[in-house]
């Protein structure tokens, strides 16, 4: 019982605190019409058991298209929408008590409800608040996805061998230090999305205790299938993952299994797995718009184009985009991940084979949304279709980490931590803005014009959130009754961010003072299971 205790009283902690913090700093509403799509899916399978839409939004030309029985459907994948459902239905019994009547209840407007967007810019009460209540209800959804996510991702540092000691404050980086924080205040797919590949990655890592050349349990590998189908369920783009978790399923790193027939067997219970929510995916867009491959996307009501919907270009803008401009730039909006590029070279000495498939995998998706039109992925914080492979940027911050506990390097240990508060720090700022009404007012000037505003919101230095957020609304519904200013907040938040850091930073030093460490450092000789 006691060992039980001990292993799980980590991993509650982490999930316990993470669920607290992104509670505190949620919308309490949906922003998004992504978002308006997925829960109105999720309101039609709580009331009619049906994906059939029966309502739209108030930006009626987005978000759906017409099937083949003429009923409109989300373009969006249902994985989130089915997931919703339990909390919209729990929503609607609890409205029916009226408690949403009362005056002194402060509701946040969700944009896309009849004049949400309006109501929330003059800081005016809706006219009708039963659907705004709903949504408010549902909130907490992406709340308890994200802390999950990262809990999964402390199982999955150590799964790849490190201790506690290193895998609770990279977790904590990632859960605080990333763009995994604001997202889980919005009702965009992308945690849901995350937390199903880090889940279908976990359960490839064969457990510590395992003998080298055996593959994972087959069991392990159909669930990790089923994980991963169902994030691609969620969104369509986690299919990018597949071939490369397909290679680590099929044990094609051991010198014992070379021969195809062997990695076919090897490979088959993921591909099985894999397969089963693949297929009913198939057979739900085939009973929506007769075509297995449909999703709606390329038969709006509306010009496709109109959204950018399935083109593609060259991805030159879009790698800049996605990368270095002042609107969407991973490196500026998640520089967590600088540390983690950097750190690359200890991670692949000891997980040569692991280092080059997730480096792989990374480089296709950035490759791939780079291409399409509608790389910035619409009014959200930073690359938005990046977000599902920030974790795996940081996982060699890890080994970083546990080389200097190892070599009782206070440089290097301050260092990490001194990272981890300036990336707590900006995350803050950013969980206290409001990005959905902050694009919505910078593209006045140009939405009725022939300028491309796309472009200039996302590159003019000038329209940057990460200059002028604090300028706008404020976010989280908790803390708008906070009477100080957005940077008030921020300050207050980085002052316990750099507190937590220096505190931590003397615990660490005082234990090896006391006890010389005793993680052994890796010397690249091949210690790792995925080592050739």
């Amino acid at each position: 019982m006691n060992s039980f205790s001990g292993k799980i009283w980590r991993p509650l902690t982490i999930f316990l605190v993470c669920l607290a913090t992104y509670l505190v700093t949620s919308y309490g509403g949906i922003r998004s019409p992504d978002g308006e799509m997925v829960f109105l899916t999720a309101q039609s399978l709580a009331e009619s058991a049906s994906f059939a839409l029966g309502k739209t939004s108030s930006w009626s030309a987005f978000g759906h298209a017409r099937g083949k029985n003429g009923r409109n459907y989300s373009l969006f994948g249902p994985g989130e929408s089915i997931l919703l459902a339990p909390f919209a239905a729990a929503g609607e019994i609890i409205n029916r008590s009226g408690w949403y009547k009362s005056q002194d209840i402060y509701i946040p407007p969700s944009h896309y409800l009849d004049k949400g967007l309006h109501d929330f810019l003059l800081g005016q009460r809706p006219r009708i608040m039963e659907p705004h209540a709903l949504r408010f209800l549902a909130s907490p959804f992406n709340a308890i996805i994200s802390a999950l996510g990262s809990v999964i991702f402390f199982f999955i540092l150590s799964r790849l061998g490190y201790s506690p000691a290193v895998s609770t404050p990279v977790t904590y980086l990632y859960a605080f230090g990333t763009l995994a924080w604001p997202y889980s205040a919005t009702f965009f797919s992308e945690p849901l999305a995350t937390l199903m590949v880090l889940l279908s990655f976990f359960l490839l890592i064969p457990a510590p205790n395992q003998e080298k050349g055996i593959p994972a349990d087959p069991v392990a590998l159909i669930f990790s299938g089923l994980a991963l189908g169902a994030g691609t369920a969620t969104h369509i783009t986690a299919i990018l993952f597949f071939p490369f978790f397909w290679l680590l399923s099929s044990g094609i790193h051991y010198p014992s299994r070379t021969h195809k027939r062997t990695l076919f067997r090897a490979s088959l219970p993921f591909c099985v797995g894999y397969s089963i929510p693949t297929a009913l995916i198939a057979i739900f867009n085939y009973s929506r718009f007769g075509s297995v491959i449909e999703t709606g996307r390329t038969v709006n009501s509306v010009d496709p184009s109109a959204f950018d919907y399935v083109q593609f270009t060259l991805p030159f803008e879009g790698l800049y985009g996605l990368t270095l401009s002042s609107g969407k730039g991973l490196l500026f909006y998640s520089p967590a991940v600088i540390a983690g590029l950097l750190a690359w070279r200890y991670f692949h000495r000891r997980n040569s084979y692991l280092s080059v498939v997730l480096l792989s995998a990374i480089s296709l998706r950035v490759l791939f949304i780079a291409g399409q039109k509608d790389w910035y992925g619409g009014f959200s914080l930073g690359p938005r279709y990046l977000v599902m492979v920030i974790p795996f940027l940081l996982i060699p911050i890890a080994e970083w980490l546990k080389n200097s506990l190892a070599d009782a390097d206070k440089k290097s240990i301050g260092l990490f931590l001194a990272i981890t508060a300036a990336s707590i720090s900006q995350q803050i700022y950013f969980s206290v803005g409001e990005i959905f009404s902050f694009f919505h007012i910078a593209k006045i000037p140009w939405q009725n014009t022939l300028i491309d505003w796309n472009k200039i919101l996302y590159f003019e230095w000038d329209l940057s959130p990460l200059l002028h957020l604090h300028e706008g609304f404020r976010g989280p519904y908790i803390l708008q009754f906070v009477p100080i200013s957005n940077m008030m907040i921020w300050a207050g938040g980085t002052l316990m961010a750099v507190f937590a850091s220096v505190w931590y930073y003397f615990k660490v030093v005082q234990r090896l003072q006391d006890k010389p460490p005793c993680l052994p450092r890796d010397d690249g000789t091949g210690s790792s299971l995925y080592s050739t």
